[in-house]
């Protein structure tokens, strides 16, 4: 079933780095109707999914760029 949501939830700390997340976010996500981007302190990078009243959360901070980008245009509507 394709989401009609997904909201990425990003940590913002100086311990932690995640370029590839972040250059997702700085050169990509505006290309992903449907996706938000929120930066939230006190938990680890993942992609929040909804597709009606289903709801699931994915850990991403080990994904390559290219890998949540193949993830959104696989299951993100268009």
């Amino acid at each position: 079933m394709p989401l009609a949501f997904c909201c990425m939830k990003l940590w913002r700390t100086p311990d932690l780095d995640f370029p590839h997340i972040e250059t997702f976010v700085r050169k990509k996500a505006k290309d992903y109707k449907g996706l938000t981007v929120i930066d939230r302190f006190g938990a680890l990078p993942r992609l929040v999914l909804k597709a009606g009243k289903d709801r699931e959360t994915i850990r991403i901070d080990k994904w390559k760029t290219e890998h949540i980008e193949e993830f959104l245009q696989d299951k993100l509507l268009h």
